[in-house]
């Protein structure tokens, strides 16, 4: 549906005139017929993460993102640490700085963590990634998740590619999500909802619990419910 990119946050403004010269409005404007003002900018970078510009002349729609996930998550992720650790990707006969591998399965995991995994594609992609990466560092990619306190949320990715389509967890993993009960339960949760052709999308009030959930630290809970609410 969308192409994300992640840019550097002091560069979204150059990014945000790239797409306007190539064709594309940003969402609010397109549905308001008005740009946005400068303290409106200032308000919206403060709490989301992302710009959505959309192409008139087909629908298809770019995200930049500047961060992951939105302020009232307060993810303290390594923004300087996915920058210097990119690997060259080839896109369209050239080749673009793409995350380490290590890098996009936590990001992947936090982006099905936000949507609560209502979507099979977004563990098929964990699977995937799994199955044909096996030079992942596991170990290091657990412990960098644990410093940037999102380990649970990448246990509950890689949990449901193991459970829902098999994906051969490796040894690490394993003992973390058996030490992570809460971690397990929420797999066990999500599973069979996956299946369930009357399931209707989450209230609010329902989703912040889930997210409250995805956090292994009590501090985290607090200000995440302080930002919410605030």
């Amino acid at each position: 549906g969308d192409l994300d990119l992640l840019v550097r946050e002091n560069d979204i403004q150059v990014v945000c005139e790239v797409l306007a010269a190539a064709g594309y409005r940003e969402l609010t404007e397109r549905e308001t017929g008005r740009p946005l003002s400068p303290a409106e900018h200032a308000a919206y970078r403060r709490y989301q993460c992302e710009y959505a510009f959309v192409r008139d002349r087909d629908g298809l729609v770019v995200e930049p993102h500047w961060s992951i996930a939105p302020n009232t998550w307060v993810l303290p992720l390594d923004y300087e640490g996915f920058w210097s650790r990119t690997r060259p990707l080839p896109v369209g006969g050239r080749e673009v700085p793409g995350l380490a591998l290590e890098d996009l399965l936590l990001v992947l995991c936090i982006h099905g963590a936000k949507h609560q995994w209502t979507e099979l594609r977004w563990i098929c992609d964990i699977a995937a990634l799994i199955a044909h990466h096996p030079e992942i560092d596991w170990c290091g990619g657990l412990a960098r998740a644990r410093a940037q306190r999102c380990e649970r949320m990448l246990l509950l990715g890689l949990g449901l590619a193991g459970r829902v389509l098999g994906a051969a967890l490796p040894p690490p993993v394993l003992r973390r999500l058996e030490a992570d009960h809460a971690a397990g339960a929420l797999v066990a949760e999500v599973s069979p909802r996956l299946f369930q052709a009357d399931y209707k999308a989450t209230p609010p009030s329902r989703l912040n619990r889930f997210h409250l959930r995805l956090r292994e630290h009590l501090r985290d809970r607090i200000r995440y419910t302080l930002k919410t609410i605030l």
